[in-house]
């Protein structure tokens, strides 16, 4: 028996962005205002959990720290 499998698509990635250092900083106090900050959401992770939105903030924040150079 055969079966139609979909082909993969070719996707365009598009072309780099450089953030400035007000850039990150202002991504950053974004999502501290809305979660929390880093270490406050590893503290929770660890003890009760995350939500879907809190995980991706989590993951957004350690990406900023990666880009400071922290």
């Amino acid at each position: 028996m055969t079966a139609a499998l979909a082909s993969l698509q070719a996707r365009r990635i598009g072309k780099p962005i450089m953030l400035t250092l007000e850039d990150i900083r202002e991504q950053r106090d974004t999502i501290e205002r809305t979660f929390g900050t880093r270490e406050s959401l590893e503290d929770k992770r660890d003890i009760i959990g995350l939500t879907l939105d809190e995980r991706i903030a989590l993951r957004n924040l350690e990406d900023l720290d990666y880009l400071e150079g922290c």
